[in-house]
């Protein structure tokens, strides 16, 4: 089993369901922070959301700005941008931008792609905003000419294209999702190494795995070559009663909440039918990792069994580092 931390890049004060409720402000210090405990404490990989603008004031820090301040002060953790916007960036600049961060981090650069859903952000910074399906097609050309790029000698193209990176490049581990699109089955089916999840029960998952099988069979490839990894949100403490006190904490932060999710809740609900902005305590520990450790290793496991084998990690109490250090101490370095 591979853990990640996902970097608190923006502030969601209040809003339980998404993300950083304990952040009332974006905080470059505590980004770098965690990114150096991650590296330091045996972590697997960290992630970067890639919007233009979200949480706390639409302040949100760049996704690929971020990841290469992150690449220069880590040395061992694999570095990954969060649903890399294929409509916010051309495909050979985007290329270009992959492969610097691959030389600047020695190979530890992977690329989690997608085709973006936040329209506020497409009018907001001017960007067109297609329709979905069109937007899916797109991505899916656009990744194959990426698929090509990091995979070929760039140097040496006889001008196909241009030359924009490094003679020698690692491999650069593809992830996609979600699953509740027939298009983007069939692109991630097509192209990627790794199937994320956002957020939901063992269930859910289960569901979405078979969705992605039965693509895979469509396309006679091969399951076992396909990764799963589940984006969640991470909340320990030793006992229930801390973790209902860290949860009631939380929910207080909403009177600092200067946001506007409605588009983020609307998306949510597409991919999780039983959604709520409002949980109670067992829909939290039905969706995330929230509990003892006692309770998130089993979760860990029921999620195991059907086939998870990374977890992209978002620590709800940041700044406070209890989840992070007893997630570290429980999990990652009991491995």
């Amino acid at each position: 089993m591979k853990y990640g931390l996902c970097l608190p890049i923006f502030a969601n004060p209040g809003a339980i369901h998404f993300r950083t409720p304990g952040l009332k402000k974006v905080d470059w210090e505590l980004i770098e922070k965690i990114a150096i405990y991650a590296d330091k404490n045996n972590f697997d990989s960290l992630f970067i959301a890639d919007h233009l603008s979200l949480g706390q004031n639409d302040k949100i820090y760049e996704c690929m700005t971020t990841l290469s301040a992150i690449a220069a002060i880590t040395e061992n953790i694999k570095l990954f941008p969060i649903h890399l916007c294929n409509s916010f960036r051309n495909i050979y600049l985007c290329a270009n931008q992959i492969m610097t961060i691959q030389d600047i981090s020695k190979g530890r650069m992977g690329v989690f792609y997608d085709y973006g859903w936040r329209e506020k952000e497409f009018n907001s910074y001017k960007y067109q905003f297609k329709n979905k399906e069109l937007r899916i097609s797109e991505m899916d050309e656009s990744i194959g000419i990426l698929k090509k790029l990091l995979s070929e000698n760039t140097s040496n193209n006889n001008g196909t294209y241009p030359t924009i990176g490094f003679s020698k490049q690692s491999k650069t581990e593809i992830w996609m999702g979600e699953a509740n699109n027939r298009s983007m089955v069939k692109s991630i089916v097509k192209y990627a190494d790794v199937f994320n999840s956002m957020p939901c029960s063992v269930e859910g998952i289960s569901e979405k795995i078979k969705t992605i099988y039965n693509e895979a069979n469509n396309q006679s490839r091969d399951i076992e070559s396909i990764g799963i990894s589940l984006e969640t949100q991470l909340l320990v403490r030793e006992s229930e009663k801390e973790v209902k006190d860290a949860i009631r904490y939380l929910l207080s932060l909403q009177k600092f909440n200067k946001s506007d999710d409605q588009d983020i809740i609307t998306q949510l609900k597409e991919v999780d039918p039983d959604f709520s902005s409002n949980p109670s305590y067992k829909i939290l520990q039905r969706n995330y990792l929230i509990g003892t450790p006692s309770q998130i290793n089993d979760k860990i496991t029921a999620y195991k069994n059907i086939g998870v084998q990374h977890f992209m990690l978002w620590p709800l109490d940041v700044p406070d580092f209890t989840s992070i250090n007893l997630f570290a101490e429980h999990f990652v370095n009991s491995k």
